[in-house]
Parts: structure tokens; C-alpha cells; sequence
């Protein structure tokens, strides 16, 4: 064993216990603040909440694929479907994160993601939403605010294209 490997692997068996401890509860408040978030939504367009608002967590693959997400049950038309707000570091070419929107399931308006005239904010992918954040302003509730009010404006905008 390499030296410089020995010291690492010796001084994370002092310290693993501590940051596995900060890792977790970092996880839960940013978890929490997605769901807040999504609980507090007032306008959701053509996206029809649960009534019970259920929230669901985040996927748990955070060692190899960091990220976290809420989503929300509700029916978009007459299809079961989720809006999902995530966080992700690991597609993000910078130590920090994106953000992002989506509708699951949600390829169905790819083209015209492509041509609605977004805020020049985001960024349209194939089945998502994306806005980077502004690292010297930590600001999540606006900035997924804002987000989330700009997929329901193309939401509006696609439920008044199918009913010209």
C-alpha cells in the first residue's frame, strides 16, 4: 500500500463517522427544502396536484451519481404524473450543482420545448428544465421558484396550442 494511500484511508477512519453524519443531514434539509417548495406551488396550470399532495423523496444513488429530487403526484390530462425538482452535481461541469424541472412521464413535447420562448435563464434538454444557479447567491426557493413558474408557463402554453 502506498503511503499517501495509507495516510487518506487512516485519516478517514478517524473522521467517516463525522461526515457520513454531515452527508446525511445535508441531504435531509436540502430534501425538505425541495418538498417545501413544492408544497407551497399555488399555480400549477394544467398539472393537477393529489389531493393529498403527496411528496415523494429523493433517489438514493448519491456516491456514485450526487443528486437529490422531490417530486409531486398529480395528473397532467388523463395521465398519472410526477413534477420533479432536482438538484445534480454529477452532469454539472463545476463543483456546483444545476437545477431542474421536469415532467414524468415527459418526452411527449420535445420539439416544442425546443421552440417556446424561454426566459433566457433556462435552458431546455430533451425531458427537463435546466437553470444554473449563481454560486455567490444562494437562493434555492427563488431560484426553483422561478424554474418551476417558467415549465408551467410552457405547460399553459401547450394546453392552449391543443385547444386552437
Amino acid at each position: 500500500m502506498k503511503n499517501e494511500t495509507k495516510k487518506f484511508l487512516e485519516e478517514g477512519m478517524k473522521r467517516y463517522k463525522q461526515a457520513s453524519l454531515v452527508m446525511v443531514s445535508f441531504i435531509e434539509e436540502l430534501e425538505a427544502l425541495l418538498q417545501e417548495i413544492l408544497l407551497k406551488q399555488k399555480d400549477w396550470g394544467p398539472f393537477e396536484p393529489s389531493q393529498t399532495g403527496k411528496i415523494t423523496g429523493s433517489t438514493r444513488n448519491w456516491a456514485r451519481y450526487p443528486g437529490l429530487n422531490a417530486r409531486i403526484k398529480g395528473k397532467y390530462g388523463d395521465k398519472d404524473s410526477e413534477v420533479v425538482l432536482s438538484i445534480i452535481w454529477y452532469e454539472s461541469n463545476t463543483d456546483y450543482p444545476f437545477y431542474t424541472v421536469s415532467l414524468s412521464p415527459g418526452t411527449v413535447y420535445t420539439l416544442e420545448r425546443k421552440n417556446f420562448d424561454w426566459d433566457n435563464k433556462c435552458e431546455p434538454e430533451e425531458n427537463r428544465l435546466r437553470f444554473d444557479p449563481d454560486p455567490n447567491d444562494f437562493n434555492p426557493e427563488r431560484d426553483f421558484k422561478f424554474l418551476l413558474n417558467e415549465y408551467i408557463r410552457f405547460l399553459k402554453h401547450v394546453e392552449a396550442q391543443n385547444e386552437v
